[in-house]
C-alpha cells in the first residue's frame, strides 16, 4: 500500500501547542511513556556516500538502509532493520525484527527466525540491496519522540521528534553509550514534526496547516547527520 510522509520544522512553542492540540483529536501511541520514547537509528550507505546523495538530488527512486532501537539501555530490547524505498511519490517500508545479540550476524540468521514469510521476503530483499550496494555503517541519530495515531482505515500517525542529534557511524552497534559525543543536527529551539499515512490525512489536518502556519520541507535527519558529521 502506498505510503505518504509531510514533514515541517516547528519551534518547540509550537510543537507543544500541536501536541496539546493531537491529544484531542487523536490518541497517544501505546509505545513508550505516554506516547514518548527514544529513536536511535544507525543509517548504512556506500564508501561514496551513494544513498545520500541521491536523497540530495531528488532522485525519483532510491533506497535506504537502517537499524533502529528504542532502547539502547535495555540489552535486551529489540531492534529493526528498515529499508526505505520511494518510487516517485511512492514510500514503502520493509522492516524485519530480531533481538538484540543477534545482529552482529545479521546477514547470515536462520530461514526460520522470522515471524511470518511477508518478514522472511523483505528480509530477503534488504540482504540483497546491502550485498549489491556494498553498504557500510555512516551515520547515527538520535530524537525524543512523542507519537498520536489515528486508528481509521488509513492508519495515520503524527509525530514530534525533539532534541535531533547525530554522529558517525564505523560499526554495527546501537547499545548503551552509543549517543555520548553526538551534536545537535538542529537548534534544540526546533522540532520536526512529521504527517504519515496510506491515503488521505484527516480532515482537521488542513486546518491546523492554516493555524500553525506549517510549511512543508524535505528535511531529511539521515541528511542531515552526514552533512553535519561527515562533510564537515
Amino acid at each position: 500500500m502506498d505510503r505518504f510522509e509531510y514533514k515541517y520544522i516547528v519551534s518547540i512553542e509550537k510543537a507543544k501547542e500541536l501536541s496539546s492540540f493531537l491529544a484531542e483529536v487523536s490518541e497517544r501511541d501505546s509505545n513508550g511513556i505516554n506516547g514518548q520514547y527514544n529513536v536511535l537509528s544507525l543509517y548504512y550507505d556506500t564508501s561514496s556516500l551513494d544513498c545520500f546523495y541521491e536523497n540530495v538530488e531528488g532522485m525519483r527512486f532510491r533506497k535506504k538502509l537502517r537499524f533502529r532501537n528504542y532502547d539502547a539501555d535495555n540489552e535486551f530490547s529489540k531492534v529493526f532493520i528498515e529499508m526505505k524505498c520511494r518510487e516517485k511519490h511512492r514510500i514503502f517500508k520493509k522492516r524485519v525484527g530480531m533481538h538484540r545479540d543477534q545482529i552482529a550476524s545479521w546477514n547470515n540468521i536462520e530461514e526460520n527466525s522470522f515471524d511470518s514469510l511477508k518478514e522472511k521476503l523483505w528480509f530477503t530483499e534488504i540482504s540483497t540491496f546491502f550485498d549489491r550496494k556494498q553498504l557500510k555503517p555512516c551515520v547515527y541519530t538520535h530524537y525524543r519522540r512523542e507519537a498520536f495515531v489515528c486508528n481509521g482505515k488509513d492508519q495515520n500517525r503524527f509525530t514530534l521528534d525533539f532534541e535531533l542529534s547525530g554522529s558517525q557511524a564505523a560499526e554495527l552497534f546501537l547499545g548503551r553509550g552509543v549517543c555520548e559525543g553526538m551534536v545537535p543536527l538542529l537548534p534544540p529551539s526546533q522540532v520536526v514534526f512529521e504527517a504519515k499515512g496510506y491515503q488521505t490525512l484527516p480532515a482537521w489536518f488542513s486546518d491546523i496547516v492554516h493555524r500553525f502556519g506549517l510549511k512543508k520541507t524535505r528535511f531529511s535527519k539521515f541528511v542531515e547527520a552526514v552533512k553535519q558529521t561527515r562533510l564537515k
